[in-house]
């Protein structure tokens, strides 16, 4: 057994979207697991937010006032501070901005209709109940889940695939990521019908 864990912005991605998809394999005869599911969508979606507006240096999912301690430093040769990651839904309209997004010539920012970014909303403030949970008792209606998570799979789906900005030079790691991706999408539009 290996004494490290290491870990990167992409194989989080890909290890949350299959964290995902066993636990909708589970969901028809466990409610309970659209917690985990909600929370390893949130979790792979962000990452895939900072994967596509990492650009070669990471300073646009930057917090601005972490970026901007992080270029003093820099520019006066002291020790670099550590890096605060941008929330995430500042990181949602950061991928919506043309001026930030296309950095490369087949760049594209995300152009969202109204129930992705709704369903991108929700998922947050869902999450963020359930990390922060602070009442005795909680009930969820999951009903719409399903088509939330679609919503919020069209982020991932269109990042991965037409932003231009995921660069993979590994074949496998880029096959992975695209093969779950797709495998999450069909599960999820498998439980929407």
């Amino acid at each position: 057994m290996s004494e490290y864990l290491s870990t990167s912005a992409l194989s989080e991605a890909v290890s949350s979207l299959k964290l995902v998809i066993e636990n909708l394999a589970l969901v028809e005869n466990d409610v309970y697991r659209w917690k985990w599911i909600v929370i390893a969508l949130h979790n792979s979606m962000q990452n895939i937010m900072v994967s596509a507006l990492k650009q070669g240096n990471g300073f646009h999912s930057m917090r601005k006032d972490s970026y901007k301690r992080w270029i003093e430093a820099y520019n006066n040769n002291q020790t670099l501070p550590p890096i605060k990651l941008a929330n995430f839904l500042e990181l949602y309209k950061r991928i919506k901005k043309k001026c930030i997004m296309e950095c490369y010539i087949d760049s594209r920012a995300y152009t969202p209709k109204q129930e992705n970014t709704e369903s991108v909303k929700k998922l947050d403030t869902i999450r963020n109940r359930f990390i922060h949970f602070e009442l005795d008792v909680w009930s969820l209606e999951v009903a719409g889940m399903p088509k939330l998570c679609l919503h919020c799979m069209d982020v991932i789906r269109f990042l991965v695939f037409e932003s231009g900005n995921i660069l993979i030079s590994d074949e496998t790691q880029r096959v992975n990521l695209q093969n779950t991706v797709l495998q999450t999408i069909r599960m999820f539009e498998h439980l929407d019908t």
